[in-house]
C-alpha cells in the first residue's frame, strides 16, 4: 500500500475533515480490502465508481489494473475520462489481478454468483462494491464498516475546499503551475459544476488541462474526448460567466447606425442555434477562432480592445453564446432591437 497520509487526506477530502471517527474507520476498511481481507463497500448517491477509482490509485502501485464489471458497458480499456470495464465477474476478475475490481451492486453482474467462489479466492485483488446508501445500516456491513460518502449538499462550509484540493490533484497530475486554476475557475465549479464529487474532479481536470493545452483540439486528445463536445462544454463555462454582462449591455449599447452585415450575420446566428444549440457550438468555436485572429483560445475577450478590434464579430458572437443558455431573454431583447 502507498502512504497512508496520503490515503487519510483523501478519505478525509470524500467524508468531511470534521468527521474523523468516519475518516479512521474507512482507513481501516480500505486498507483491510487492498491487503485482500474483505470487501470494500462504498455507499453514496449517484455514481461512485469515480471514487472507487480514485481510491484505487490512492492504495496501488502505477500501472496496476482498475476493472469494472459492467455488463451494459461491455469490454472497454480504460481511457482519461472512465476505467477500463469486462462485461460480466469472471473476465473482470482477471483482468484485475494484482489490481481492484469494482461493481455496482445494482447492475451487478448476471454471472456474479457462479464467480463469488473465484472472488473470495482471489487474495490479489482488492473488491470494491458500490451501492446506494440506503444500505449503509444494513447488518451484514457492521464490520468492517462501509464507507459513506454524505452528499456535499450537506458540507456547504466545506466545498472550496474540496475544489482547490480536487484542483491540486489536477495540477500535480499535469505538472501545471498553480495558476493553471484561479479563484475565479473555483467560483465557477461551485456555482455550476459542483453537484457530485466526480463533476467536481471532471470540471477541475478539464479546466487545467485547458490551460496547459496548446489549443482545444489537444486539450480534447488529453482528455479523451472529442473536440467538439469539450468546445460545447467550454461554451457554457464560457456562457455562464458572459451572460449577466452580455444581457446587460442590451440594454446600454447603442444600436443606432448598425452595419446591416451586422444585423444579417447576428440573424443568422440567431436562427441557427434556435434550430440546433449542438450543431451551433462546433460553429461557434470556428468563430472564436476568428475573434482571436485564428490563434487558438479558450476564453472570450470581452474588453474594449477586443470589442474594438472586431466590432463585426464581437457582438454575434457574445449573442450566439448567450442564446445556448439563456435563449428567452437574449431572444426578446434582439427581436426589440432588430424590430
Amino acid at each position: 500500500m502507498r502512504a497512508g497520509d496520503e490515503l487519510r487526506a483523501f478519505l478525509a477530502r470524500i467524508l468531511g475533515w470534521s468527521n474523523t471517527s468516519a475518516v479512521e474507520l474507512a482507513l481501516i476498511s480500505v486498507t483491510l480490502a487492498a491487503a485482500g481481507c474483505t470487501t470494500l463497500v462504498l455507499c453514496g448517491q449517484g455514481d461512485i465508481v469515480p471514487i472507487a477509482w480514485a481510491l484505487h490509485r490512492r492504495v496501488r502501485e502505477p500501472g496496476r489494473p482498475f476493472i469494472v464489471a459492467a455488463t451494459r458497458r461491455g469490454d472497454h480499456p480504460e481511457s482519461v475520462r472512465s476505467p477500463a470495464s469486462r462485461g460480466n465477474a469472471v473476465l473482470a476478475l482477471e483482468a484485475a489481478r494484482r489490481g481492484t475490481c469494482c461493481m455496482r451492486l445494482r447492475r451487478a453482474p448476471a454471472d456474479l454468483a457462479e464467480t463469488v467462489p473465484l472472488l473470495r479466492a482471489a487474495d490479489d485483488v482488492m473488491l470494491v462494491i458500490c451501492c446506494g446508501p440506503h444500505l449503509a445500516s444494513d447488518a451484514l456491513l457492521i464490520r468492517p464498516a462501509p464507507v459513506v460518502v454524505p452528499p456535499l449538499a450537506s458540507r456547504a462550509h466545506e466545498l472550496d475546499r474540496i475544489i482547490v484540493e480536487y484542483a491540486g490533484d489536477a495540477i500535480a497530475a499535469l505538472g501545471a503551475p498553480h495558476e493553471a486554476f484561479t479563484a475565479d475557475d473555483r467560483a465557477w465549479v461551485r456555482d455550476h459544476a459542483a453537484g457530485s464529487l466526480a463533476e467536481i474532479e471532471k470540471a477541475t481536470l478539464r479546466l487545467v488541462t485547458l490551460y496547459t493545452s496548446r489549443n482545444l483540439s489537444h486539450a480534447a486528445a488529453c482528455l479523451g474526448m472529442r473536440p467538439v463536445s469539450l468546445s460545447r462544454w467550454l461554451g457554457r463555462r464560457e456562457i455562464d460567466a458572459l451572460a449577466a454582462l452580455a444581457l446587460e449591455s442590451f440594454d446600454r449599447a447603442d444600436w443606432s447606425g448598425i452595419d446591416p452585415l451586422l444585423v444579417e450575420r447576428t440573424a443568422y446566428v440567431l436562427g441557427m442555434i434556435a434550430r440546433s444549440a449542438a450543431t451551433a457550438a462546433s460553429k461557434l468555436d470556428g468563430l472564436r477562432a476568428k475573434v482571436a485572429d485564428t490563434q487558438p483560445a479558450t476564453s472570450v475577450d470581452l474588453s474594449s480592445d477586443a470589442k474594438d478590434s472586431h466590432p463585426q464579430l464581437s457582438l454575434p458572437y457574445t449573442i450566439a453564446n448567450c442564446l445556448v443558455r439563456h435563449e428567452s431573454s437574449v431572444i426578446s431583447r434582439l427581436r426589440r432591437r432588430l424590430a
